[in-house]
């Protein structure tokens, strides 16, 4: 949703813009996300496009927490939404060195 909607509160979170996915033209494929629970969300497409899946599961593609930003956004720590993530997945995020590494540990859960 940030990437898509400039007037999202966390959209200008990213320092260098949303360029893959203005590369691959989300904003003319995407009508509308929507969330379904806590575990599911919907995207709702103006027409069918065979690679969007593919294309959502590049990193840029990944679901963020839309109230850890809001509580990092109220901090005035916007900023660390891009470099202490947490999501869900497979991996957790561990270690982050500007210009030199990411490091992640399996996810216990």
């Amino acid at each position: 949703q940030r990437m898509l909607d400039p007037q999202h509160p966390a959209h200008d979170l990213s320092p260098s813009g949303y360029p893959y996915a203005d590369a691959m033209q989300l904003r003319d494929i995407i009508e509308r996300i929507e969330k379904i629970d806590e575990h599911q969300v919907r995207f709702v497409l103006k027409h069918p496009e065979a690679p969007f899946l593919a294309d959502l599961a590049m990193p840029f593609g990944s679901i963020l927490s839309a109230e850890y930003a809001g509580q990092l956004i109220a901090r005035g720590k916007g900023d660390e939404l891009n470099s202490k993530p947490i999501g869900t997945g497979p991996f957790v995020f561990t270690r982050y060195r500007k210009d030199a590494q990411v490091r992640y540990a399996a996810n216990p859960a």
